[in-house]
C-alpha cells in the first residue's frame, strides 16, 4: 500500500527549528520550484540523517532495507530540502510485492510507502519523488511502473490518476504484520487497487 501518513519523527524538534529559521523562505503551497529540493537514492552514510524519517516496511530494520538495496532488489529514495530529509519512498525492482499481483503483473517495479512530512506537503514534493522514480525505472529499461493504493485513500487515488496511472487490478488485500492494542503481533489487511502507468 502507498503510505501518505508519516510516522512520528524523533528529530521533529530539529525540523521545527529549521522551519522557524527558514520561515520567510518557505514558499506558499503549490509553489515549490525555488525550494532547494534534491532527490536521490540513499546510501549508508545517510543513515543517521534519515533513521527517524524512513519507516522501514512491515517491521524490517533500515539495515535490512539497505541490504536489499545493495543487492539491487529495492531502492530507498529520499527528498531533501537543503540538508533536511522531507520525504521518501521505496521501490521494489523485482516486481509487485504482493504475490497475487506479481503473478498477474510480473516485472513491473512498484513504489510504495510514499511519504512527505507535514510541513512540506502540498508543495509538489510527492510528485517530484514519483517523477524521479519513474525516470530511474525508465533508465533501467522498464516500460511500466506500478503502485498499490487503499480503496479508502481517495485523495491519493485521484493524484495517481492525474499522473497517468490506470487501474490494473481492482481489488486485492495488502497484508502486513503489525501489533494489536496489547502489543501482540497480528496480521492486518487493507483492501487495495493496483495501478500501472506506461513510461514510454
Amino acid at each position: 500500500m502507498t503510505c501518505l501518513e508519516p510516522s512520528i519523527l524523533g528529530n521533529f524538534s530539529k525540523l521545527q527549528r529549521y522551519l522557524a529559521f527558514k520561515k520567510h523562505q518557505i514558499l506558499p503551497r503549490r509553489h515549490c520550484s525555488a525550494i532547494n529540493l534534491k532527490i536521490r537514492q540513499i546510501n549508508e552514510t545517510d543513515t543517521s540523517a534519515i533513521k527517524d524519517l524512513v519507516r522501514s516496511s512491515y517491521g524490517r530494520t533500515l539495515a535490512e532495507e539497505l541490504e536489499d538495496q545493495n543487492r539491487g532488489l529495492t531502492s530507498i529514495i529520499v527528498a531533501w530540502v537543503d540538508t533536511i530529509p522531507c520525504g521518501y519512498s521505496f521501490v521494489s525492482w523485482k516486481g509487485p510485492r504482493d504475490p497475487e499481483v506479481r503473478s498477474k503483473l510480473p516485472n513491473i517495479p512498484e513504489f510504495y510507502c510514499l511519504t512527505v512530512i507535514e510541513p512540506f506537503r502540498c508543495r509538489g514534493i510527492g510528485t517530484a519523488l514519483i517523477d524521479f522514480m519513474e525516470k530511474t525505472a525508465r533508465n533501467q529499461g522498464f516500460t511500466q511502473m506500478g503502485l498499490g493504493v487503499a480503496h479508502t485513500n481517495l485523495r491519493a487515488h485521484t493524484l495517481y490518476q492525474h499522473l497517468g496511472y490506470k487501474e490494473a487490478i481492482e481489488e486485492y488485500y495488502d497484508r502486513y504484520p503489525c501489533l494489536d492494542e496489547t502489543g501482540h503481533p497480528k496480521e492486518a489487511a487493507d483492501l487495495c487497487r493496483f495501478m500501472v502507468k506506461n513510461l514510454d
